[in-house]
């Protein structure tokens, strides 16, 4: 049976279009697909993957590239939440804000249209790897829309899970993570964004779950861990994650 065409919300980042060790990329509020290249680059190049595609859907990105001028408010979190923000400094409080104000339905639809996607498409183990925000709609795919069956690693990059979870009850997502999938956090020492010890948890208690695993990356920050990857050993933290049968 023929397969479909890859459909546009689907860009071609790096690699070979007909490889088969496929990642797929998510970027995060005020990004973009291309601002995804340093890490296709990084993933094809140390062998991690051989190709890399980026989410890229306008509905999406025009959710997520919403800024203000000032420091937002956060009017649908819980006070104790805010106070979170209000505590860490006004250029932190503005991109967590920023996240954390980010509804729910964006992060659902763009997860319900990367799962049917791969699911059309027949794509298998696929590493699917989200920056910031992006890791939350990699999560959601998986675990709202079934897209486990097609992915092979989670991966989030200084992604807030804990912080968005805490200012939102989305409509069809549980946030709990599937049973044979694996998940990968990392956080870079310097993020500004998951700054508070807890912020990047998937749930409220990550060690019931025995796929996730968790990294603090030495001389990386929320940006640099995107843009800098390609000095960095994430590519290979990524392959032996998604690699090791003993993990397991």
């Amino acid at each position: 049976m023929k397969r479909p065409p890859i459909p546009p919300s689907f860009f071609h980042l790096a690699g070979s279009e007909t490889g088969e060790k496929k990642a797929l990329l998510i970027h995060g509020v005020l990004s973009s697909a291309e601002k995804m290249r340093p890490i296709a680059d990084a993933l094809v190049r140390a062998g991690t993957c051989d190709s890399v595609w980026a989410y890229h859907s306008w509905a999406y990105r025009g959710h997520v590239s919403q800024s203000t001028t000032s420091t937002p408010s956060v009017p649908t979190t819980p006070p104790s939440l805010k106070e979170l923000l209000d505590g860490v400094g006004r250029q932190l409080s503005k991109k967590a804000a920023i996240i954390a104000e980010t509804p729910s339905h964006a992060i659902e639809g763009a997860g319900q249209e990367i799962a049917g996607l791969l699911a059309l498409l027949g794509w298998e183990d696929v590493t699917l790897v989200g920056h910031s925000l992006g890791g939350l709609v990699a999560r959601c795919a998986v675990e709202a829309f079934g897209a486990g069956k097609q992915v092979g690693v989670v991966v989030s990059l200084g992604t807030p899970h804990w912080l968005w979870s805490k200012a939102h009850s989305p409509e069809e997502w549980e946030e709990t993570p599937v049973d044979g999938v694996r998940y990968l956090q990392i956080v870079g020492n310097d993020d500004w964004v998951v700054y508070r010890k807890g912020w990047g948890d998937f749930t409220p208690d990550d060690t019931e779950y025995r796929g996730i695993v968790k990294v603090l990356h030495p001389g990386l920050d929320h940006g640099t861990i995107r843009s800098e990857i390609g000095t960095s050993y994430i590519p290979e933290l990524i392959s032996a994650v998604r690699d090791t049968a003993s993990l397991w």
